[in-house]
């Protein structure tokens, strides 16, 4: 027989069920986000940022259980908020897709903070509470890493890197570069020259040694 999860006495498991989908939603971007970008620094962030929203999902998946709920029906009955808009900005020359991206997940790590702050209050078991009051912790930490980042670039004090479009490595033009720029792989020495692509720095390879 199905449980209705919307009813006040399953407080605490609609509560984990919204969050299970946002975590899900969130790991799902960072994923996303970790294809569409180039950059080592951004990546790294990405790719740590998914890491924890996983370790998230597996301890709300923990307490579903703990409460003797089912994970597959409560997502369904008890939908989160809507994702918010990307925070504004101005465009930075050279880096459209990586500021799109950026700000997105910086809104959404916003919502995150406001959203489980709330339900810290709200739940009534002390393990979920406690859960929750984590979980704001470390979204407010996500908020600081992508602002800061953010911040960086658009102070022009950001190290424009990529990973070298031959073997992999990293290969850097050092912080606000301009067109033009070149550098050189120290692992397969071939040579690049910063470009300009539909917005976004490009490195394009020009001379192999």
């Amino acid at each position: 027989m199905s449980i209705d999860y919307t009813r006040p006495e399953y407080t605490d498991l609609c509560i984990m069920g919204r969050s299970l989908i946002l975590e899900e939603m969130a790991s799902a971007r960072y994923a996303e986000h970790q294809r569409l970008t180039r950059d080592p620094a951004i990546h790294a962030l990405l790719q740590g940022l998914q890491r924890n929203e996983d370790e998230h999902k597996r301890e709300l998946l923990r307490h579903i259980e703990r409460l003797q709920g089912r994970a597959e029906e409560i997502t369904i009955q008890c939908a989160p908020p809507e994702e918010p808009d990307s925070v504004a900005g101005g465009m930075v020359p050279g880096y459209k897709t990586s500021l799109e991206i950026l700000r997105k997940d910086l809104a959404v790590e916003h919502q995150a903070v406001r959203l489980y702050g709330e339900l810290s209050l709200q739940a009534t078991d002390p393990e979920v509470k406690k859960l929750f009051a984590h979980f704001a912790r470390a979204e407010n930490g996500h908020v600081n890493g992508l602002g800061y980042l953010i911040r960086d670039i658009e102070r022009g004090k950001y190290d424009v890197s990529f990973f070298c479009p031959v073997c992999g490595w990293q290969i850097s033009f050092g912080p606000d570069p301009t067109v033009g720029a070149e550098t050189r792989c120290r692992m397969c020495h071939v040579s690049f020259r910063l470009e300009m692509v539909e917005g976004d720095f490009a490195p394009v390879e020009f001379k192999t040694l």
